[in-house]
């Protein structure tokens, strides 16, 4: 029994000089981003999108309402008591055409909704995956250079919606120098 306490205490030992020559430093990865240039231009260009999206959305819309009323228009007709069976049935399949038309009009706006989101979003992933690479070299280069053995996020975990680091002391935060680095040479 002592021979186990005393191999646990010397593996304590050892894992505490272990920690102890280690030097770790936090990044608040959301500041990160929020800060980098590379991230507004891309905000940018998805509002652009959108926009460009919600216009095309309101004319396609407009042509639906132009349908629906050409198919009323059709509607009132078959109602007149001065046509013929004959005209009648042509006008009720031209109503009928028009609703397949309409419905499938509608199709299309739905499809090019989901079509503009899928854009956007994929766009969107790149353009973060580019930004987490860019931001995980230079801390990687700023890390090495510092001699930081761990560089660890603070922020919360999408995934989980936990932080990935409850508290960390502010003089281990590297955050403003990351973007410092992030925005060199970059014109405001």
């Amino acid at each position: 029994m002592k021979k186990m306490i005393m191999l646990a205490s010397l593996v304590a030992m050892m894992a505490l000089s272990v920690n102890a020559e280690q030097k770790i430093a936090v990044l608040d990865l959301a500041l990160v981003i929020e800060n980098d240039p590379a991230m507004a231009e891309t905000q940018a260009s998805v509002r652009e999108k959108i926009t460009a999206y919600e216009k095309q959305q309101e004319e396609m819309l407009g042509v639906r309402e132009e349908m629906k009323k050409e198919l009323e228009e059709i509607i009132k007709k078959t109602e007149s008591k001065v046509i013929s069976d004959v005209a009648k049935k042509a006008l009720e399949d031209q109503a009928r055409a028009k609703i397949q038309e309409i419905k499938s009009y509608e199709n299309d706006i739905k499809d090019g909704a989901s079509l503009a989101q899928k854009r956007i979003a994929d766009q969107t992933t790149r353009a973060q995956k580019k930004i987490l690479d860019k931001i995980k070299a230079v801390s990687a280069d700023y890390a090495k250079k510092n001699g930081y053995d761990f560089v660890i996020p603070t922020t919360i975990d999408n995934a989980t919606g936990m932080f990935i680091v409850l508290y960390a002391n502010e003089k281990y935060d590297i955050t403003s120098e990351i973007i410092a680095l992030i925005n060199q040479g970059v014109e405001k």
